[in-house]
């Protein structure tokens, strides 16, 4: 059931988007990250994305978004979390091509993106309807406030080498825990309401194989 063609590959996720869905209802916010090349022979090139996008785009009405994600748990790995020894947004081009399967679905713009001029033009060049950001909102949680202030010189730029040093340096990764942290946390730009109500949170990874 879960396996052999593409259709069974993909009904674990397909079913999964259904139960969400009528559990949460709506305004539940439900965004698929699908794998665009993993990099592994044999594995989910764009040809096989393509296929994947199209059975999941006769979902649309019970999701909001999409995107796609590059590399595998394997020696591929690197290509899921570019970084400054490779060229900037490196997946944009490929994921402006992916959405082509189903236009109308909002399409997120990931990968190595750490620049407010970078976000804008994937916005307006027709690549994606909003932008995912990782890295560079855990070192400035103000990303996006002083991008709609005119701020961008003031925003931390930690980010860049973070993905640079990340697995480079483990008394990197010893200070990015004791002092980077901490320090940001401290952020006058950033100063979210306290959320007394306890939440939970799932995370779903490796649907597709």
């Amino acid at each position: 059931q879960y396996g052999g063609d593409l259709v069974g590959r993909t009904r674990f996720l397909s079913s999964l988007i259904s139960a969400i869905r009528t559990e949460c209802g709506y305004p539940f916010i439900i965004g698929l990250k699908l794998p665009g090349d993993d990099g592994i022979q044999g594995g989910i090139d764009l040809t096989v994305a393509r296929d994947i996008a199209a059975l999941l785009a006769t979902q649309r009405n019970e999701f909001d978004s999409w995107t796609w994600v590059w590399g595998a748990h394997a020696r591929s790995l690197y290509k899921h979390l570019p970084d400054a020894h490779g060229e900037r947004h490196p997946y944009l081009t490929a994921i402006a091509e992916l959405r082509q399967v189903a236009p109308e679905i909002p399409t997120g713009a990931i990968g190595y993106i750490t620049d407010p001029n970078e976000c804008e033009t994937a916005l307006t060049d027709g690549t994606a309807d909003l932008v995912f950001l990782g890295r560079p909102l855990i070192t400035d949680p103000a990303f996006p406030n002083k991008c709609k202030q005119g701020r961008e010189a003031d925003i931390r730029c930690t980010a860049l080498v973070i993905t640079k040093f990340f697995f480079k340096s483990a008394n990197f990764i010893k200070s990015f825990g004791t002092k980077i942290l901490p320090a940001l946390s401290n952020s006058i730009d950033f100063n979210p309401a306290v959320y007394l109500r306890i939440k939970s949170l799932f995370f779903f990874t490796n649907l597709l194989s």
